[in-house]
């Protein structure tokens, strides 16, 4: 952290020599660090709104065009991975694994047990209004943007072969989902070479989603359903903020 804070200092000293662009047209990229807030933040396994989310990283790709020294418009993709709470994930399945068994799970049954989850991901395409701002050599820009955001739901399974010739199965339903995202991102970029700028960007980023866990009982031998597939429903509230650092183009 103290590297890159002596790296930020000494491209904000050196943004001296150039002058950026603001009219025009320019390509920025930039990777962050996220992390999620709220309900999302949650490790509370017994609710259904918790997120069980922990922190990850994001990268964001964007295209701005600004007329004229004030107002813009801005699109681009913007992509997230944060990791699960793995402790949290197990424990809620293995509870619905417990009511499925209509027992108690014993460490013989979790010899047994199969288990997987991973990690939240989503993309967006985003588009938006970007208010600008000249700062002395650089430029402070927000922009508020929103799109369509397509989830890859983290995908949880717990399997049990018991010896009663059933297979106790819970996983999501749902691998994916489309929703309405909104963002809000602030950034400082200055420039560092000729048509190349640094920036400093922080956002806020929110969206709806949902999925189900299904709970089966399998007949090993048939292969049918010993019952109808129970369902257990979780609508969460995706938020995060970010901060990050990158590079802006200049394409004029």
């Amino acid at each position: 952290m103290k590297k890159l804070l002596l790296l930020c200092c000494g491209l904000l000293l050196g943004s001296g020599l150039y002058a950026q662009q603001i009219e025009g047209y320019n390509f920025s990229v930039a990777f962050g660090y996220t992390i999620p807030v709220g309900s999302f933040a949650s490790s509370d396994w017994k609710s259904n709104g918790s997120g069980l989310a922990n922190n990850g990283l994001s990268l964001d790709l964007a295209y701005n065009y600004t007329p004229d020294r004030t107002f813009g418009l801005t699109g681009g993709l913007y992509f997230s991975n944060l990791t699960t709470n793995d402790t949290s994930i197990s424990s809620r399945l293995e509870s619905m694994m417990g009511k499925l068994l209509n027992r108690t799970i014993t460490d013989q049954d979790r010899r047994k047990i199969n288990y997987e989850s991973n990690d939240w991901r989503w993309g967006s395409v985003l588009i938006g209004p970007r208010l600008v701002l000249p700062c002395g050599k650089g430029v402070f820009d927000a922009k508020i943007l929103s799109g369509v955001q397509y989830t890859y739901l983290p995908y949880q399974q717990m399997v049990l072969k018991n010896t009663d010739n059933r297979t106790y199965n819970i996983e999501t339903a749902d691998k994916n989902k489309f929703s309405l995202p909104f963002r809000f991102s602030t950034s400082y970029s200055c420039p560092i070479q000729n048509k190349i700028s640094f920036k400093i960007q922080a956002d806020y980023y929110r969206a709806n989603t949902s999925y189900d866990l299904n709970e089966q009982i399998i007949n090993e031998s048939s292969q049918q359903l010993v019952n109808p597939t129970a369902v257990e429903s979780y609508k969460i509230h995706i938020q995060t903020v970010s901060i990050g650092v990158g590079l802006v183009y200049d394409l004029n």
